[in-house]
């Protein structure tokens, strides 16, 4: 499949998004998730090397390869630690990323993706974020969500639209190449606040039914998006009541 892809296309940009993005199924099925989401990746480098028009590969990791990061917000310079065979991939294929841009001359940018959502993010897919999986039940009329754990765990959500923004900026810069960036708004929720935030939006009373916590799932997240900002990028990201009322709209 990729030898005809890239001997029918002369491809400019390579955005990078596929991964089994679960970290459940990392855990359940690591050889799988390994090479999915590791080999594949160098794959695609390997493909790219012979692109001589291509302006960016972008690569799209996680926040997950910080782990449970004592030091919030997690910032790109800090040490990693991921808990999971997902994160530990996604770290593994960022490097890649970067020595194939060092030594080869294959011009990436990594983006460290914290939790994204939006509209057409499918809610029925084991790899769908907990804000599209909770919308659904919401707008179908059920009364009650699921949460793992006891919902004080805190995350950065950040909507799908700005993310577009964000990456289309720093991709046409030249000092960008070679670099990770996190992608998030600086802001961290818990789930019980988004819950309240989606009760605002509906106006509907939403009950919790608390489960066990999963194995692998990290405690808080927070990106510092202060890099990303001394690229010049000055894009407003929505706050996650502005979020959730552009999804519920849509």
């Amino acid at each position: 499949m990729l030898d005809s892809l890239f001997d029918k296309y002369n491809f400019d940009y390579i955005f990078h998004l596929a991964a089994v993005s679960s970290v459940q199924d990392s855990i359940e099925n690591p050889e799988l998730t390994h090479r999915i989401n590791f080999d594949a990746t160098l794959s695609l480098l390997e493909k790219a090397m012979n692109l001589r028009r291509l302006k960016r590969f972008i690569y799209a990791s996680t926040a997950a390869v910080y782990g449970d990061e004592p030091h919030l917000p997690c910032r790109e310079d800090r040490p990693v630690n991921p808990m999971s065979p997902y994160g530990v991939d996604k770290y593994a294929s960022e490097r890649y990323v970067l020595i194939w841009n060092n030594l080869f001359g294959v011009p990436a940018t990594v983006f460290r993706f914290f939790n994204v959502y939006g509209p057409r993010q499918n809610p029925t897919s084991p790899y769908s974020g907990v804000i599209s999986i909770f919308a659904e039940r919401i707008l179908k009329g059920e009364k009650d969500v699921r949460i793992f754990g006891d919902g004080q765990q805190t995350r950065d959500f950040i909507y799908v639209k700005d993310v577009v923004d964000a990456v289309l900026f720093t991709i046409k810069l030249e000092n960008s190449r070679g670099k990770v960036y996190n992608l998030g708004t600086g802001r961290d929720v818990s789930l019980i606040e988004l819950i309240k935030n989606l009760e605002q939006v509906t106006g509907r009373k939403i009950d919790i039914d608390y489960r066990e916590e999963r194995q692998g799932d990290i405690r808080h997240s927070c990106s510092d998006i202060s890099a990303l900002k001394n690229l010049g990028y000055n894009g407003e990201f929505r706050d996650i009541l502005g979020g959730l009322k552009e999804l519920l709209e849509y």
